[in-house]
């Protein structure tokens, strides 16, 4: 132990003789290291990160020229990553061993080829931009799992970590019997009993459906409160942002996205099932060779006709919610907030923007005051009619 402390130390000393703020604005984002100064290391080194490389984004693109980078500004970036190279080789075989998320690890390397520590850095010819993470892990907690016998022919797997949120951390693991990656979910351990009994109901209820459309969840391992699941792609806000000014994704496209999200709402609430926390987040997608397929994820907040876990302490979810929920009460959630949720999400898939103001397209704006509509009985009754609606709307591109 005293030699991990050593390496925390020692990188906390190199943090601050190089005149670099230790910040906690992302310490959150590392409440999985049971270690307050790790946490705060990891925050201070992913606020720096964040902050250069943004610098460094404001010169580019470079395309078949060079660019110039500030010299404190290459100084401090080497400065991080050998701070990061510290911990993350001395760390290494311990309970905080990590490793830095493949797209930061990607970019640094390139860093080190031309970043200089006097008179500035000469950024490259076609240099692409550099990753910026606020709500994700650049440093990522290295563990391993051990899956159950009756799911796969082999017990110890290497997990990472791709994700988090208020319930539960979310982490990959590859299968070397199937060939194939799966992702573990994870029940936060500062979650109370009603919790847990609310993220144990979200994979009751994942595993009774049975779509395309909905994401496919396979074992619950009760000892750990995880379960086991299909691996995807990304969200639809990784979609959306990856292909937003891409040619191909023109209006026909997007309207097939749109099609599958009616259709995934459909047959969730044909279930007398409301999902309840909508967002671009919570909207997974599949990336097959011939098609991408929109897959719904994350029912630890949906409402059955039968379900006891809503309460009026229930904290409003999901970006994309109905304002008049806040009055309503969470409690209250029915098909017209879900609506209100969904016009937003056709809305976004359209345009890349969640706002509903500057429509440009009268039709598509008349859509979506409707689905917005103040006066609940304005709204679309149901997602079928929201479908048939969208359907004549007769869209062109911008």
């Amino acid at each position: 132990m005293g030699k991990i402390e050593d390496i925390i130390i020692q990188a906390r000393k190199n943090l601050v003789s190089s005149d670099l703020l230790t910040r906690p604005d992302f310490e959150e984002l590392y409440a999985d290291f049971n270690n307050e100064e790790l946490r705060q290391l990891f925050s201070s080194l992913h606020y720096h990160y964040v902050k250069l490389f943004s610098l460094m984004n404001e010169r580019l693109p470079t395309d078949e020229n060079s660019n110039h980078f500030w010299a404190d500004s290459s100084r401090n970036l080497i400065k991080i990553i050998d701070i990061t190279n510290l911990l993350e080789s001395g760390l290494k075989n311990t309970e905080w061993a990590f490793t830095v998320a493949e797209e930061y690890k990607e970019f640094i390397n390139r860093c080190r080829k031309f970043l200089r520590k006097s008179c500035g850095s000469p950024i490259p010819p076609y240099t692409p931009e550099a990753p910026i993470y606020h709500t994700r892990k650049i440093f990522i907690p290295d563990a391993s799992i051990k899956v159950d016998c009756s799911f796969s022919s082999q017990g110890h797997f290497k997990k990472y970590m791709i994700g988090n949120g208020s319930y539960a951390n979310v982490y990959k693991y590859r299968d070397e019997f199937y060939g194939k990656d799966f992702v573990v979910k994870t029940a936060r351990r500062d979650l109370s009993e009603k919790d847990k009994e609310r993220f144990r109901k979200e994979f009751e209820i994942m595993h009774t459906l049975s779509s395309p459309y909905i994401a496919e969840v396979y074992k619950y391992i009760e000892d750990r409160d995880e379960f086991i699941m299909e691996k995807l792609d990304g969200t639809l806000a990784d979609y959306v942002s990856l292909n937003n000014n891409k040619p191909e994704f023109d209006i026909d496209a997007r309207r097939r996205v749109c099609f599958q999200i009616f259709k995934a709402f459909e047959y969730i609430h044909s279930k007398n099932i409301l999902h309840r926390d909508i967002s671009p987040t919570n909207i997974l997608f599949k990336q097959y060779d011939d098609a991408v397929v929109i897959k719904i994820a994350d029912l630890g907040l949906v409402k059955t006709t039968e379900s006891y876990l809503t309460s009026t302490e229930t904290e409003m979810k999901g970006c994309c919610n109905d304002p008049k929920l806040r009055i309503d009460g969470y409690a209250n959630y029915t098909i017209a907030h879900e609506i209100y949720a969904l016009t937003i999400i056709i809305k976004y898939v359209l345009t890349g923007s969640l706002h509903i103001n500057k429509i440009k397209d009268e039709k598509l704006k008349s859509f979506v005051l409707r689905g917005t509509s103040p006066d609940y009985s304005q709204r679309f009754s149901s997602v079928v009619e929201m479908r048939r609606a969208f359907k004549y709307l007769g869209l062109n591109d911008e």
